[in-house]
């Protein structure tokens, strides 16, 4: 009987050890299972079919039969897979049992910007930017598009055309191609070969036929298991071996007029330039008018509203303010309408009313249909010379904007361009305008002989009231056109 127990023993230690494996095993098991749920991976079975056609496509091995087991997926674009591969062989072999994770290339950056020396600009750093929105709504999806962004510096680079070039083809070599079909088919290539490669130099373009390479073209053909690649890395070993890393290429890669064309976009409408006013936009006072009968105003010289408002102070107290209401000038104008231009002004002293001996300016704005205005034209002057009040100024060779207008407006003032104001109308878009008057405004000198009789009379009457009058006149002067 003591001759068993050597046997016993050892039988308990191969049991013992046997069971430790076996939980072992299955520890491993479940954290690999937990460590692949907390990154996001989730089963998916409806896959398990492409899955088993796209690894027996990259083994290229007809000789083996492949399955893929308990298949997961990490949610998102591109999409990463994890599974158990079995490899069948010969009836007498054992299955070979694999964990693999299945990923396409990854490129680095999907919006790059080049810096370069700008020639049209005296040789200025200039940049030019350039992205894939397909590749980043892929990654990112459709309404929070991802971009990995990347600089370059050209230094030999003196054009935008040639930045361009640059930048498109860059781009297109790091994404793998220009389509979803060739992002999915891009490889990154790694591998060892004889000194026969000694001709090889990184940059080279060349082709390989292996089991491991997808589908590719040769002059226009599809062919299988065949790609392109751009060497990026060479190295020679001790024993005279080659090792070469590669990027896989494709020939629209460099063609510019291959690939998805983005839709044309119409150039922004030239910036409308405003003419200048030399003497600014003034607040004008039109806020009320005086009566008919009113014995020191004209019934059309408006002026500013007056209202006493109270502010409640923090004491308690109220603190008295002087509300001012005006008329603000018009900056509200139709859109991407330019100014009319005047280029002619000419007077004459019959077909009109408008006095002699005064200065005279004028502008004119275009009106649409919903009575909005273009933008006014440049101002012009004149002197209209005395000798008579039958007056009429005539501006012609009017360059009128591209577009359909429902007439004209003219703005006038006398003595003070700062005054002008609407003074006529008309249908169309004539080349000449003329203005006859009378205007709807009087005028301050007018003002200032009326307002100076009117006050040398009440100081012979009243003479306590000349401070009254002195103030009043100092606020008409500032106030009316």
């Amino acid at each position: 009987m003591l001759g068993y127990w050597p046997l016993i023993l050892i039988g308990a230690i191969a049991l013992t050890l046997l069971i430790w494996s076996l939980v072992r095993q299955r520890a491993r098991n479940q954290a690999q299972k937990t460590e692949l749920q907390q990154l996001g991976f989730q089963p998916c079975a409806e896959q398990k079919g492409w899955l088993e056609k796209m690894v027996t496509r990259m083994e290229q091995n007809r000789r083996h039969r492949y399955e893929v087991r308990d298949p997961k997926q990490l949610p998102g674009e591109p999409a990463v897979y994890f599974y158990v591969k079995v490899c069948y062989g010969r009836a007498d072999d054992e299955p070979l049992v694999e964990e693999e994770v299945l990923f396409p290339l990854k490129p680095s950056f999907n919006h790059l910007t080049a810096n370069f020396a700008d020639e049209e600009f005296e040789f200025v750093t200039n940049s030019f930017t350039l992205y894939d929105i397909d590749h980043a709504k892929l990654i990112g999806g459709a309404t929070s598009p991802l971009f990995r962004k990347s600089n370059v510096n050209l230094s030999g680079t003196a054009s935008k055309s040639q930045a361009g070039r640059i930048v498109a083809i860059r781009l297109r070599e790091e994404l793998g191609g220009i389509t979803l079909e060739q992002w999915k088919a891009a490889r990154q290539v790694s591998f060892r070969t004889t000194v026969l490669a000694l001709n090889t130099e990184p940059g080279m373009v060349c082709s390989m036929t292996h089991p491991d390479m997808p589908d590719g073209v040769i002059n226009g053909n599809p062919t299988p298991s065949y790609g392109e690649f751009r060497v990026t890395g060479w190295r020679l070993n001790k024993d005279y071996s080659i090792d070469i890393q590669g990027r896989t290429s494709t020939d629209e890669m460099y063609d510019l007029i291959a690939g998805p064309k983005p839709a044309d976009v119409p150039a922004d409408p030239v910036p409308v330039e405003f003419a200048q006013l030399p003497l600014g936009l003034v607040w004008h006072p039109d806020a009320v008018y005086p009566d008919a009968d009113d014995p020191l105003f004209d019934e059309n010289d408006g002026t500013f509203a007056l209202a006493q408002e109270y502010t409640t102070l923090a004491d308690g107290s109220s603190q008295a303010q002087l509300a001012v209401t005006g008329k603000l000038p018009v900056n509200d104008f139709i859109t991407d309408a330019h100014p009319p231009a005047i280029r002619s002004v000419t007077s004459a002293s019959t077909g009109g009313s408008l006095a002699g001996d005064r200065d005279y300016f004028l502008a004119v704005c275009a009106k649409d249909t919903n009575g909005k205005f273009s933008s006014p034209s440049n101002v012009v002057s004149i002197h209209v010379p005395a000798g008579t009040n039958a007056n009429k100024i005539t501006l012609d060779s009017i360059v009128w904007p591209v577009g359909t207008f429902d007439g004209y407006v003219v703005f006038a003032s006398v003595d003070d361009g700062r005054m002008m104001c609407r003074q006529a109308e008309g249908t169309g878009t004539p080349s000449s305008v003329e203005v006859t008057g009378p205007f709807a405004r009087s005028r301050v000198k007018r003002l200032r002989r009326f307002a100076g009789r009117h006050r040398r009379s009440e100081r012979r009457k009243h003479p306590a009231a000349r401070g009254e009058y002195r103030n009043r006149r100092a606020w008409a002067l500032r106030c009316e056109p």
